[in-house]
């Protein structure tokens, strides 16, 4: 008589699991690799969002205001600095007031963006005030001081103390002294000076006015339902996921690349243990039937292998988040010394979420069982006769199994190479399911690799595509202290002559506003000759309407983006009122 059904069942699958010991280890080997590997996958995938996001919350601002597209500042920014204070979460703000200056001192100038600010609130956002090698962020409170990047100062060989011009036509010549110097580990480090309000207000001669008010949230998420609300406003703004959207689709595409990859990897192990089952099934044929014969139900016989999944699952997966967590633990003590984000970073970003150990101890555990229950199902079809004289049967008929013509003459010719390989060759074919789970196990682990590849050539082609076609490959701009290129004509002559040319094209920018009917949005304009231009940004695929060549001979013409035309609400033939002031 057998033992009740549940201890029975579970008693003769962790014998399976002990006695075979070779079945279990690989079983148990594979899910643990998977589980390893996805555990370290996702602690990388953290720590590589964590640092952009990180990035975000400390070195950008979550939301900026700008004036309307037709205005140089924002005139009444008191009022609306009152209501921003209102909106809950927001965290803090800063009103600047920007322009470019050229800075000199001595016989050495340098192009900067001159920033007036009131040192408080911009320490509240960015801290800048850890970030001071030299002097003090706050002595910027009194008149004609600045404070800039360390990079910047190094270039014009500035120390604390020394006055400097600032310079930069329509704006009037100002003294400035250096009181502090800053390293925020940035591109700011080489073009940023901070000065107060009132010395940016009198550099500029005007009054008092601003030109970008920076927020500060408790929570980045909430950026673009805050930008919205103060559009509703009747201001200008902008949230970071717009004003950087290839951060938003690191972090999505990152996110999506991360899952697929840790999907596939516990396919693979899914398939190995049903691979494992499905040959263990062939072992115990006889076992089984003796199992029958004494009375075993059908439904016994598909517990015991699922049982014996799960059981293999549960192993592979505890010993799984060991390896992983020791993996961490490994690649997390491995010291690089690079910078990030404008961080100092000693070791790889990881970040360990404690609920992945047990959500993918349960995912290896579910994983197992249903790899385990189509060979759970062939025990339970078994013909109790066929299986005690060592054949599978089929359901109620003896089945032993006779090679067709085509796998004779395949064993021959493997015979005549030796019979190793005749064994071989008659154990594939008589194994079919083994041999099928086997191959799609080793077909889907070298189509991860292949589509790895794929994926990865992909985005280094997009971004080849995107950033070395689409933009130019040298920029040649005037002398600091100068506002155009005059002789330009012989330069481009001359650049020709450099190996390598393909393009050059002379350009004059501008920034400025369009006008359509009612709709009104900034731009940059940007005088070409457009055969050069043509040629330098790859244009052949960007012309969705009209002739780029036009612009030679047409008077007042002009090629728009798609999305500034489709918010112009702007049509080919219609005409716009540009607004326009030179850089």
């Amino acid at each position: 008589m057998l033992p009740p059904a549940s201890s029975f069942e579970l008693f003769i699958a962790i014998r399976h699991v002990v006695t075979q010991r070779r079945q279990t280890l690989l079983s148990v080997t594979a899910v643990a690799l998977a589980v390893s590997i996805s555990l370290i996958f996702t602690s990388l995938g953290n720590g590589s969002q964590e640092l952009l996001t990180g990035m975000v919350e400390e070195k950008l601002p979550h939301v900026k205001i700008f004036p309307e597209a037709e205005e140089d500042y924002l005139h009444l920014y008191r009022s609306l600095l009152n209501r921003i204070a209102d909106i809950e979460g927001i965290r803090s703000y800063s009103a600047t007031l920007s322009t470019q200056a050229t800075i000199s001192f001595k016989e050495k100038r340098k192009n900067a963006l001159l920033r007036g600010i009131d040192p408080i609130q911009e320490d509240a956002i960015y801290q800048i005030s850890g970030s001071m090698r030299e002097g003090d962020l706050f002595a910027l409170l009194g008149a004609s001081n600045v404070v800039m990047g360390f990079k910047l100062a190094d270039e014009l060989d500035l120390k604390l103390g020394d006055t400097m011009q600032a310079s930069f036509p329509p704006a009037r010549n100002s003294r400035l002294k250096l009181v502090g110097v800053f390293d925020s580990g940035t591109p700011l480090d080489e073009s940023m000076a901070y000065v107060s309000f009132e010395t940016a207000r009198s550099f500029l001669d005007e009054g008092d006015v601003i030109n970008s008010i920076e927020l500060k949230l408790f929570d980045i998420d909430q950026a673009q339902r805050i930008a919205a609300s103060i559009d509703g406003l009747g201001y200008n703004a902008m949230s970071w996921q717009e004003s950087n959207p290839e951060i938003v689709r690191s972090i999505e595409v990152g996110g999506f690349w991360r899952s697929l990859s840790i999907f596939f990897v516990m396919i693979i192990a899914a398939f190995g243990i049903a691979a494992i089952m499905n040959m263990l099934v062939l072992e115990k044929v006889r076992e089984m039937g003796m199992l029958l014969a004494l009375g075993a139900g059908r439904y016994h016989l598909l517990r015991i292998f699922i049982y014996q999944s799960g059981i293999l699952g549960l192993l592979g997966g505890i010993l799984g988040c060991i390896l992983g967590l020791l993996g961490i633990v490994a690649l997390g003590s491995l010291n690089f010394g690079i910078t990030a984000g404008g961080r100092e970073l000693n070791s790889i970003p990881l970040v360990i979420d404690p609920w992945n150990f047990p959500a993918y101890v349960l995912l290896a555990l579910a994983l197992s069982i249903l790899a385990g229950a189509y060979p759970a199902y062939r025990a339970s079809r078994l013909n109790p006769v066929d299986a005690l004289r060592g054949s599978e049967g089929g359901e109620g008929k003896g089945r032993i199994w006779r090679p067709t013509f085509l796998e004779e003459r395949l064993a021959c010719q493997c015979l005549s190479l030796g019979f190793e390989m005749a064994v071989a060759a008659r154990h594939i074919l008589s194994n079919r399911r083994g041999t099928a789970f086997t191959l799609l196990s080793v077909g889907l682990a070298v189509g991860v690799i292949i589509m790895s590849l794929g994926i990865t050539e992909g985005v280094r082609a997009a971004i080849v595509a995107n950033t070395v076609e689409k933009n130019p490959h040298l920029y040649i701009k005037p002398d600091p202290g100068e506002d155009y290129l005059h002789l330009y004509r012989s330069l481009s002559d001359k650049i020709w002559d450099y190996p390598g040319v393909v393009a050059v094209s002379p350009r004059l920018v501008g920034q400025g506003a369009a006008r359509f009917r009612d709709n009104v949005e900034g731009v940059e304009f940007m005088g070409v000759d457009p055969g050069p231009e043509y040629v330098l940004m790859n244009l052949q695929d960007s012309i969705k309407w009209g002739d780029f060549s036009d612009l030679r001979y047409g008077r007042n013409s002009a090629f728009l983006g798609t999305e500034l035309a489709e918010s112009l609400e702007i049509r080919p033939g219609d005409r716009f009122e540009p607004k326009l002031r030179l850089f």
